[in-house]
């Protein structure tokens, strides 16, 4: 039988590898899978020129991948890291051999699941949300008092 299986238990490799572990700092690198090239080469710059040892396991063909950062890696360079990655991944990648924009943004985006008290303190948690004014907007019609679960989603929201 090769069709979809349900099991009451999760599979041996379910929780497992460095992404899994809670100590450190754990990121949610989203993209678009053609740009998988992109994003590892930002992922790489930016973890060298940091000093940063990283850990990466995810879904390359989802789009979807996991950066694992030890917790002693100095909180600082966790904050310069994810800011710069935010940065490089919103920029609109070169066309080949023009060194202008052949595609838009690649719509990433860098979202931080797991972190110590210091690298919190020193990041917006999700980052840039292109979608933010249109949120609020919905947010304020539906819930005009913020009385449902006030300030827990992106932005204040």
């Amino acid at each position: 039988d090769t069709g979809p299986r349900v099991s009451a238990t999760a599979p041996a490799w379910w929780g497992r590898g460095a992404a899994a572990a809670a100590d450190g700092t754990v990121l949610q690198i989203a993209f678009w899978s053609g740009q998988l090239a992109a994003v590892l080469e930002s992922v790489d710059l930016l973890a060298s020129e940091t000093g940063l040892d990283l850990a990466i396991s995810g879904s390359a063909g989802a789009g979807v991948l996991h950066a694992a950062i030890p917790a002693a890696a100095p909180p600082a360079a966790v904050t310069d890291f994810v800011t710069r990655l935010r940065g490089a991944l919103s920029q609109p990648p070169a066309a080949p051999g023009t060194g202008g924009p052949a595609i838009p943004p690649t719509a990433a985006s860098v979202v931080v699941l797991h972190a110590s008290a210091e690298v919190m303190t020193g990041l917006d948690l999700w980052g840039p949300v292109p979608g933010l004014p249109l949120m609020h907007a919905i947010k304020d019609q539906f819930d005009p008092e913020h009385r449902m679960a006030p300030g827990r989603y992106a932005g204040g929201i």
